[in-house]
């Protein structure tokens, strides 16, 4: 199987053929890789529109939560790999690309998942916090597909399936040439 953006379409149509389509399509919306996360939009999309049925973001961190449960009286963080060095930390309704050596100390106990978050836990429990490292590095199929049914029966606000950026890209487009005469 492909692990390209280009090959993703012909293995999700080789998982799906002869199924049935689902009620609804979720698109995990980040924040993450920017290429990933434009591929996961689009085809989430072209999916959804080729079934008729409706297309629903799920952020990282929502899914990351209800993959983790409860977590007693800690506060749950998020972390996920950014540009070397760097992690976007999602605390409550905050989210920031921070670089490690400058995530902020919690006030209390804290809870880390995301695939950056033995990074970050490391560097909290070096500062001497009181930080619990979850198994929760991706979120679960089941955790998501519960967030968007809860979205699509007006339980969660509206998200739509389009990426969210921890920080703007850093590339830029090339000039334009003049056409040829």
């Amino acid at each position: 199987m492909s692990t390209d953006a280009a090959g993703l379409a012909l293995a999700v149509h080789g998982l799906l053929a002869g199924r049935a389509a689902p009620a609804a399509v979720a698109v995990g919306v980040g924040p993450g890789s920017f290429t990933g996360l434009r591929a996961a939009a689009s085809l989430g999309q072209g999916l959804a529109q080729g079934w008729a049925v409706p297309c629903v973001g799920v952020a990282a961190a929502e899914a990351l939560a209800a993959t983790v449960g409860d977590i007693a009286t800690r506060a749950l963080w998020v972390a996920i790999a950014a540009r070397p060095g760097h992690i976007h930390l999602i605390r409550g309704a905050q989210s920031a690309v921070v670089a490690c050596a400058d995530i902020p100390h919690p006030a209390g106990a804290v809870a880390i998942a995301g695939d950056a978050a033995p990074l970050a836990a490391a560097w909290l429990a070096a500062r001497g916090a009181d930080v619990m490292l979850t198994a929760a590095r991706t979120a679960s199929p089941a955790a998501i597909a519960a967030i968007a049914r809860e979205r699509l029966a007006g339980q969660r606000p509206a998200l739509p399936p389009l990426p969210l950026y921890g920080e703007p890209p850093r590339v830029t487009a090339a000039p334009r040439r003049p056409a040829p005469v």
